[in-house]
């Protein structure tokens, strides 16, 4: 599936770069990932073309996620590396908290003998979400790093850390991120 895209009446550069992006983000979550990874890749390509730089850091960071979902470990390393260049290039910072815990994702996946450093990851993205109050990033960071500590049988620690944030929530308890937060507090309750 391709999105269209936008009418003429909101045909601006950046809802373009932003609705194609995006696009491929829901393209590789409905079972495409390859086809979702080009229509994002397009998308980069069409926000450096507009000479703005507003929401390259998310876009980068959509397509490391998607890299990682795709299992391409190496590509998703490279866009999370890109990424954070692009965090200090333009100080655009609002989700550099996401890209530590998707690094902290795909060490986990290399090779758990780098736990201590996917832990520094998580726990990193954990203080950003935190000092930006991004309770859905927060929310994030927490589950991954309760999911690390439940299997290293730190069972109560894993519930100190996820819980709170959870039940901050009073809605939304029907998307993604919230019901993988919610199963995994099952599991360690």
């Amino acid at each position: 599936m391709r999105l269209l895209p936008p009418a003429p009446c909101c045909s601006g550069q950046l809802e373009a770069t932003s609705i194609l992006t995006q696009g491929g983000w829901v393209v590789a979550q409905r079972g495409k990932p390859e086809a979702g990874i080009v229509q994002i890749r397009e998308g980069l390509v069409a926000c450096s073309q507009t000479g703005s730089r507003m929401g390259e850091t998310f876009y980068t960071a959509l397509l490391a996620e998607t890299h990682l979902a795709a299992g391409q470990i190496d590509d998703a390393k490279v866009a999370i590396g890109q990424a954070k260049d692009i965090v200090e290039a333009t100080n655009e910072r609002w989700m550099e908290a996401d890209i530590y815990r998707l690094e902290g994702d795909v060490i986990m996946c290399e090779s758990a003998k780098h736990v201590n450093e996917a832990e520094s990851c998580y726990t990193k993205a954990l203080k950003l979400a935190r000092g930006e109050q991004a309770r859905s990033l927060e929310l994030r960071a927490a589950t991954s790093l309760a999911r690390l500590w439940k299997d290293q049988a730190k069972r109560e620690k894993a519930a100190d850390v996820l819980a709170p944030i959870y039940e901050w929530f009073t809605e939304g308890f029907d998307t993604a991120d919230l019901k993988r937060a919610k199963m995994l507090l099952d599991e360690l309750t």
